[in-house]
């Protein structure tokens, strides 16, 4: 079970010397954290000691994403009155510092910045250690038994995306009509300072936990909200956000404030009188005329629902909930198979079967579902044997299988190559394909007809029935094949690129927006027609700057294969201009 009452462990490792895991936070704070595991930890601190001058690498202590004790013994470099120390993060993603101690002492300055009273104790007033070096010096009152001690944490390179919603009834769901809501009274509140809301959130993301606070009150033109977010300790600049959702006579509407989106409010990192350590608050100032409101004289009463995300996320976000691993599904014998691989590339247990059905199946791919800490695995299939399907099988995060292998197109001849995305919001799948059921035939001789294929998608929902039916991507005349796919957690959509034939026997790449009802965004685009061939595209979707990066085997140098990319927005348009990624002697693919 992730929840379970805390162990204290105490192992020693060398000079390194972990302890208590949660420092000196209280058990509202961190209310349970599992035990630390060296082979699942996303970096380390370097820690490096000056010596006449010279910088010495002495060792390392490894972190994963919970704030943790550590300590290292140093009393051989403690021979001076006084200690310089550096320290320097090594892998995974952001880190954070709580205290910098030498026997439980704190440092006498802070070199080239103004950090000094957020290092002295484990408060969780952190400051950030990600891209830059940390110097301390230290008086050494003693000369036996020197310790430097360390409370840290590093995320890894993947993290959660699922925001806090409220009321806490919503979790891991999307705000809809069926989603609960707050009710607002206009003018009841003008001249408060009581929250209107004031829940309690368990983090999963290593960030304290605690209470997040809603104000709200409004005048004659604006609605007013502050959010007061606790469990968000960290800057993360654009990851950061909160939300507010609004019933309206036009359905819900959407307001959200990050650092980047300042039209409905502003987001600040502050201290305030809830806790003892800075953190995120947000602001917001909604014009009523939004909500179509005119008149506040009439008694109006406002649905309302929050989310609030700061890279502190609920429990839930990661690989899996408990240990952050990968699935890696692949056709074996033309049975497919499943293998969990851990962040550190180290299998985890055994390889496991996930389809071995009559007749062959192969062309595996397979996507991660963060509400239900699910898989959904999809293959070509020729179980009925005259035609290549698509089946589909979820798998549980402890490598059973929930339910059995379902189909998810069967159509009249084959459908093979299909490739998957989760979308976060409508908690569902996308899986595209390369379909030949209704494309455009070529007779080549009185025996043979060849039948162009085109590319075909159906959206999967959670439990793996099927929302709506197959639809087309692309149907073009002329053959398409490869397709792959992202999902945009922005804008809601999807990428689709594929191989395309449609101006001769040298292909290119196109691609297409699908918006999340399967419905299409404009029409195909092309990503890169250089006059020789560029085929197998594959496709991933950078929040941070909410853009797709397609990457594709080219021809172009008519030597060798190469690799290039090209940078698409969010709309469709393409950033820039196509680059090498690699070029290098011989074939990438």
């Amino acid at each position: 079970m992730f929840w379970r009452k805390i162990i204290i462990a105490l192992v020693t490792f060398l000079f390194l010397i972990p302890v208590t895991a949660s420092g000196s936070y209280t058990v509202f704070e961190y209310p349970s954290i599992p035990l630390f595991d060296e082979n699942n930890a996303n970096g380390s601190f370097n820690v490096f000691i000056e010596r006449n001058g010279i910088w010495e690498n002495i060792g390392k202590m490894s972190f994963d994403k919970y704030y943790r004790h550590k300590e290292l013994d140093i009393t051989d470099y403690a021979n001076e009155s006084k200690i310089r120390v550096k320290l320097r993060k090594q892998g995974g993603g952001m880190a954070h510092i709580d205290s910098i101690l030498l026997n439980n002492t704190q440092p006498s300055k802070v070199i080239n910045a103004d950090i000094l009273k957020k290092i002295i104790k484990d408060d969780f007033d952190v400051i950030d250690a990600s891209d830059k070096e940390i110097e301390v010096e230290f008086n050494v009152q003693q000369k036996e038994k020197v310790r430097l001690g360390l409370t840290a944490r590093i995320e890894g390179k993947i993290i959660s995306e699922i925001p806090f919603q409220y009321p806490v009834s919503n979790l891991y769901k999307k705000i809809d009509n069926g989603a609960a809501f707050y009710k607002y009274n206009l003018n009841s509140n003008i001249n408060s300072d009581r929250f209107f809301f004031k829940e309690y959130s368990v983090t999963g993301s290593g960030h304290p936990s605690g209470y997040t606070y809603g104000w709200l009150s409004n005048d004659d033109k604006n609605l007013y909200v502050k959010i007061d977010f606790t469990p968000d300790n960290t800057m993360d600049g654009e990851k950061d956000y909160a939300k507010v959702y609004i019933k309206t006579g036009e359905g819900i509407k959407e307001f959200k404030v990050s650092e980047r989106n300042t039209d409905w409010g502003k987001s600040g990192f502050t201290y305030t009188d809830k806790v003892a350590y800075q953190h995120k608050v947000y602001e917001f100032k909604i014009p009523l005329k939004e909500l179509n409101i005119n008149d506040t004289k009439e008694a109006t009463t406002l649905e309302l629902a929050f989310s609030a995300y700061g890279t502190a996320a609920p429990p839930g976000g990661d690989f899996d909930t408990n240990l952050r691993k990968y699935l890696i599904a692949y056709s074996k014998n033309y049975d497919i198979y499943g293998q969990f691989v851990s962040e550190n590339g180290a299998a985890i247990g055994s390889e496991f079967v996930i389809c071995d059905a009559t007749g062959h199946q192969q062309s595996a791919s397979v996507a991660y579902n963060s509400n239900t800490n699910q898989y959904l695995v999809v293959w070509t299939d020729y179980r009925n044997g005259s035609n290549y399907d698509i089946y589909g099988q979820i798998v549980n995060a402890n490598g059973t299988l929930s339910g059995s292998n379902f189909t998810i197109s069967n159509n009249i001849d084959n459908q093979s190559e299909p490739n998957i995305t989760y979308n976060s919001t409508t908690n569902q799948y996308l899986v595209v394909w390369t379909d030949y059921t209704s494309g455009f035939s070529l007779e080549v001789s009185e025996q043979i007809t060849l039948v162009n294929p085109n590319i075909y998608g159906q959206i999967v929902n959670a439990d793996g029935s099927l929302y709506g039916s197959n639809f087309a991507i692309c149907n073009n005349a002329k053959s398409q094949k490869h397709p792959s796919v992202a999902y945009n957690s922005n804008t809601n959509q999807y990428l689709v690129a594929w191989t395309d034939y449609r101006n001769g026997s040298k292909p290119d790449i196109y691609g297409q927006i699908v918006n999340a009802n399967s419905s299409l965004y404009g029409s195909n685009f092309v990503i890169s027609n250089n006059p020789e061939s560029q085929y197998a595209p594959g496709i991933a979707y950078n929040s941070n700057t909410n853009q797709y990066l397609v990457a594709w085997h080219d021809d172009r140098n008519t030597v060798d294969v190469d690799i290039y990319g090209q940078l698409i927005n969010p709309n469709g348009s393409l950033s820039g201009t196509e680059f090498i990624i690699s070029n290098a002697t011989g074939n990438q693919f």
